[in-house]
């Protein structure tokens, strides 16, 4: 099985000035946790988390403060919070590399690059579900 197919291929990703407002914002919207920060040229130069973002003491309400809980300024922007030059992954790689490499270095998710560009993003959430499938084939009564 390869990347490609477990990747998501719609994936969200922020410019290196984008505030931590705004990527918590896209965050919350589509109920995930890692936001890769591009270049103009799509390039992937660094990944979000919001593990990250709660590090940074960016812990805001978005709609009602403009400062986090913790006093740093809510537009704080996300080049100073996100992990630079993060490991990526081809979309044609063994899913079981991916595995090893989000095991191995504890990640939460891979930007999936092809030719330099953004195509997708892998999470242990994509691999969980794979698993689930796996499991639940395992489990069935065989006919």
């Amino acid at each position: 099985m390869k990347v490609r197919d477990v990747m998501q291929a719609s994936v969200r990703s922020v410019p290196s000035d984008a505030t931590a407002r705004e990527v918590a914002v896209i965050m919350r919207g589509g109920a995930f946790r890692h936001v890769p920060v591009v270049d103009p040229k799509d390039e992937v130069v660094g990944i979000v988390s919001d593990r990250d973002l709660l590090n940074a003491g960016a812990v805001f309400d978005i709609e009602l403060h403009e400062r986090s809980e913790s006093g740093i300024p809510a537009e704080i922007v996300v080049s100073a919070v996100m992990t630079e030059n993060p490991i990526t992954i081809g979309p044609d790689a063994q899913l079981a590399d991916a595995v090893s490499l989000l095991a191995d270095k504890n990640y939460g998710a891979l930007p999936v690059v092809d030719q330099g560009r953004l195509v997708g993003i892998l999470s242990y959430v994509d691999l969980l579900r794979v698993l689930r499938e796996l499991l639940s084939k395992a489990d069935a009564p065989a006919s």
